[in-house]
């Protein structure tokens, strides 16, 4: 029998959830422990609308996956990216993290990054619509 891919343009969660699964099942078999643990923090306004959030997840190698921070534009230059950063990177190393990594594009954030600590050690040229994207990386001991 010959299997064929097919797209799937709006997957459940049900189905990302199998992939998420089976990948685990693998690394267990692998390492002896299952794969990541989330880590969400939001910041709302006085009327419970969120104006900003960082989502990552963390191993238990140590390493923290910083995969979005957002802050809404009329809120931004008010410190609110900076105390998510501190916060998700703060979580993670009483969870054991000694590590952080990101990716961000040249027109969004890699100079607050850097200012946080955080050094590019890889690049993808011309990756949008001629911008590059920077893939940062930190050590949080001492953080």
């Amino acid at each position: 029998m010959k299997f064929i891919p097919i797209l799937e343009s709006n997957p459940s969660q049900e189905m990302l959830d199998l992939l998420g699964k089976g990948i685990d099942e693998f690394n267990i078999s692998k390492t002896g422990f299952s794969g990541n643990r989330d880590l969400t923090f939001f910041v709302r306004d006085e009327q419970e609308n969120i104006i900003g959030g960082v989502h990552g997840n963390f191993n238990q190698s140590g390493w923290l996956y910083i995969s979005a921070i957002w802050v809404a534009e009329s809120h931004r230059s008010q410190g609110i990216g900076l105390d998510l950063l501190k916060c998700i990177e703060k979580e993670a190393i009483e969870n054991g993290c000694v590590h952080s990594y990101l990716n961000t594009i040249e027109f969004q954030a890699p100079k607050f990054y850097e200012k946080m600590g955080y050094e590019i050690f890889a690049t993808l040229e011309n990756f949008h619509d001629g911008f590059n994207k920077y893939f940062l990386k930190k050590e949080l001991k001492g953080t």
